[in-house]
């Protein structure tokens, strides 16, 4: 987890069409650069307990989080499950 000074809020349509707009508030978010879990374990909430325990743990909500881009084809399916109308950007 780090700090970005800049982050973009997009649907998944967005996402995928390279639509993106920056944020214009530009609020300093907490962003997770990457996240990896064994194929063997996931599916299993490991993913999603360990960002919600970081979450906590900076003082901040799942929702508030920043994601960094570019999405792993398994990361972008883990995104769309915790996040399926939009996702923050950093």
């Amino acid at each position: 987890m780090d700090r970005r000074s800049h982050d973009f809020i997009a649907t998944w349509n967005e996402i995928n069409n390279g639509t993106m707009e920056v944020n214009p508030e530009r609020p300093i978010v907490w962003s997770a650069g990457y996240i990896w879990v064994d194929e063997r374990f996931r599916r299993a909430g490991f993913a999603r307990l360990l960002c919600e325990k970081c979450a906590a743990y900076l003082g901040a909500d799942l929702e508030t989080l920043g994601w960094a881009w570019p999405f792993s084809n398994a990361g972008k399916a883990f995104l769309r499950r915790l996040f399926p109308n939009q996702v923050k950007i950093t």
